[in-house]
């Protein structure tokens, strides 16, 4: 009800107009509205209850199966190196060939249950382009080569390789396309290709697409080819196997790098996968540049293979090397080319695909070898193949071939491989990278700085007083809290380094000693710890500690760090027993180029590239842990949860010094796991720990 007074022409009151509605229905309506709104906010609760339960059953089911099916798959291998009869060899080779099928299976079940569930982080991390793709074609060379399939992996030439982003992730959608490429491809080729579309000095943006000669999607299936557990025809599910979760992960993943996934594809013709994506770049890393010596750029090569994209691929490859290079596609054609020539100007070299029809490539290097034309300018020759075979490396060699690439050739590779047969050193021109100019700004702050660092853990104690040495600081070492608080009254101090967790006294108890002591009470602290959740900068601040570093320490960040804080020195630095050697002394590095588990390049890197001090750290690594993952177990088994938490905790910090990152981050899950009071979790991740720290 509603009531209004009107007045006359003079104002005053002349009666009242009142307005009557019955608003019952809209009441009634109002109500079932909003009891509707409060049962959908029900089940929406109710739903996202049952997703993460869904979610969180399905991630510990995979925990659970992994570490038995890892066991099978471990002792599968090692019986397959002893002497067996043929059936019992063949029987192992099926139960492998299904342990890594049920691998598979798991992986994408659990990858699917964090994307669905939301808990599917990326990295943003340094790494090479050039890696991914080469370590692809060693993941997937053999499968193509078994299959007579020609897989092929390119990237432009000129193409920066230098990224920043998430490696595992773009690997994983990458190595997830091309098994699918081979897994439906009979005959012909798959080609996994990385084009450069723009560049700049901070970004580059590229284009990655698989493509396959093999069966081909019907158009009307491409529209739910990303759905969960779907394949593109029900009927190939029993012939080619698969969860139908691996295209809807990479649909994901690649959403989340901020791209978006694309197929063209013909029955019976085959199909392409395409995305592209941007990524910063390494703003203080030089680009590898890949050149031969000057005398030998305009070389003339030959390349000889039945395939048209492996000849377009190599030709390029050649040409952005200097190289003018040509391609025929026999043994036939190879043989009149090479007679044909220019005598002014031979081929200096050819490169020949061992399989190919009519006439193979050991067949066409014995015919040159054989050739009275050619007596006079024999080129040296290389055999290209996907078959590494000793046999076929041995029967190579015998029939004149004087160089060996394995398929998918990549730029490096190839130019190693053309130098070594040339006699001349490696393609590979990179130049050492200066110091960054933020460096050399933190070193002239630090040059003289005393500088106390607490750390309990011994090979953290040497990276950090290498490269505070190599700056020039005066570095003093205490192993716990209570020494680290006794010095700090003794010394006259320009910075603390604090390990927060420490034996004795931690880090925490330390610093507010430190700050209430009065002596060095002003002297900045800066906690180094491992850990990186919400409130740990919190207590850092409430102890009184004025910055935080995470672990494992990187130099430039470590180093601009801890200049941030230290005022230059008037004294003048002190050079006794600084590490850092004269310019220009070399090296030894024994080392090879590659070692398994540990990051080699991120590890030399983060000790300011001294490769002596990343052998010492490794040496001292073996000696100090070689028993440390059975001790972990042992204290986990008997119960002491704090010798447990305590001794991941060591673990992890060396773990990241050396640049052993499956391991690093395998201690990590185990340490979070404990912090939050997820026992049940830990017996699985301790056999992930185990098997990283093996």
């Amino acid at each position: 009800m509603s009531g209004s007074l009107y007045r006359d022409h003079e104002g005053r009151p002349a009666g009242a107009l009142a307005l009557v509605r019955d608003i019952t229905e809209r009441k009634r309506a109002e109500k079932e509205l909003e009891q509707a709104l409060e049962t959908a906010k029900f089940l929406r609760a109710q739903a996202e209850t049952a997703s993460q339960a869904k979610s969180a059953f399905v991630a510990n089911m995979s925990h659970e199966i992994r570490p038995p099916l890892n066991a099978v798959m471990g002792l599968t291998d090692l019986a397959l190196r002893c002497h067996l009869t043929p059936k019992l060899r063949d029987y192992l080779d099926k139960i492998r060939l299904s342990s890594q099928s049920l691998r598979a299976v798991i992986n994408d079940v659990l990858d699917f249950s964090k994307i669905e569930a939301g808990k599917l982080d990326l990295e943003s991390v340094d790494f090479d382009l050039r890696e991914i793709l080469m370590n692809l074609g060693d993941l997937l060379s053999d499968q193509g080569g078994k299959k007579n399939i020609e897989f092929i992996v390119s990237m432009t030439p000129d193409a920066p390789g230098n990224l920043k982003g998430d490696p595992l992730r773009l690997r994983q959608v990458l190595a997830n396309l091309a098994n699918n490429a081979l897994k439906f491809t009979d005959q012909g080729e798959v080609v996994v290709q990385a084009y450069l579309l723009d560049k700049t000095p901070r970004r580059a943006r590229f284009r990655f697409s698989v493509s396959d000669t093999g069966i081909g999607i019907p158009s009307e299936k491409i529209p739910v080819l990303f759905d969960s557990f779907t394949q593109a025809d029900g009927s190939t599910t029993r012939k080619y196997g698969g969860s139908g979760l691996g295209l809807t992960i990479c649909k994901s993943l690649v959403e989340m790098m901020g791209g978006r996934i694309e197929v063209a594809s013909q029955p019976g013709v085959g199909s392409t996968f395409s995305f592209s994506l941007d990524f910063d770049r390494q703003a203080d890393k030089p680009e590898v540049c890949l050149l031969p010596e000057p005398d030998l750029r305009g070389m003339k090569v030959l390349v000889v293979d039945d395939n048209t994209m492996v000849r377009q691929v190599l030709v390029e490859m050649l040409r952005s090397f200097s190289f003018d290079s040509k391609a025929v596609e026999s043994g036939k054609a190879a043989l009149d080319e090479l007679a044909a020539e220019q005598d002014d100007k031979p081929f200096d070299l050819v490169l020949i695909d061992w399989n190919m029809p009519g006439m193979d490539g050991i067949e066409t290097a014995g015919r040159i070898d054989q050739d009275p034309r050619l007596a006079a300018k024999i080129p040296k020759i290389i055999m290209v193949t996907a078959y590494a075979r000793e046999d076929v490396v041995a029967e190579a060699m015998a029939a004149g071939f004087e160089g060996f690439l394995t398929k998918p050739v990549l730029q490096s590779s190839l130019l190693d491989t053309i130098m070594e047969v040339l006699g001349r050193q490696t393609g590979l021109v990179l130049s050492r990278p200066a110091r960054s100019q933020a460096e050399i700004e933190a070193a002239a702050k630090l040059r003289g700085a005393r500088v106390l660092v607490a750390e309990d853990n011994p090979i953290n104690q040497v990276v950090a007083k290498e490269i505070l040495e190599s700056a020039g600081a005066v570095v003093h070492l205490v192993p716990n809290g209570r020494e680290t608080v006794r010095a700090a009254s003794a010394t006259e101090l320009d910075l603390v380094l604090m390990d927060v967790q420490m034996p004795e006294m931690d880090g925490y108890e330390a610093s507010r000693l430190i700050r209430s002591s009065g002596m060095n009470s002003r002297a900045p602290i800066i906690a180094m710890t491992a850990h990186a959740m919400k409130g740990d900068w919190e207590k850092c601040l409430d102890a009184g500690m004025t910055d935080h570093l995470a672990k494992p320490i990187r130099m430039e960040e470590f180093l601009s760090n801890a200049a941030r804080w230290v005022e230059s020195p008037a004294r003048p630095p002190v050079e006794e027993g600084l590490s850092s050697r004269p310019a220009g002394e070399p090296q030894e590095f024994l080392l090879s180029e590659t070692l398994p588990g540990i990051d080699l390049k991120g590890g030399i890197k983060r000790l300011a590239r001294n490769r002596r001090l990343f052998m010492k750290l490794l040496q001292d690594f073996h000696q100090d842990y070689a028993t440390a993952a059975d001790k972990i177990i042992e204290a986990w088994h008997a119960g002491d949860t704090e010798s447990v938490k305590r001794l991941v905790h060591a673990l992890k910090g060396v773990a990241g010094n050396i640049g052993a990152n499956d391991l690093y981050q395998a201690a990590r899950d185990v340490e979070t796991a404990l912090r939050d009071g997820k026992d049940n979790d830990v017996d699985g991740l301790l056999g992930g720990l185990y098997r990283a720290f093996t």
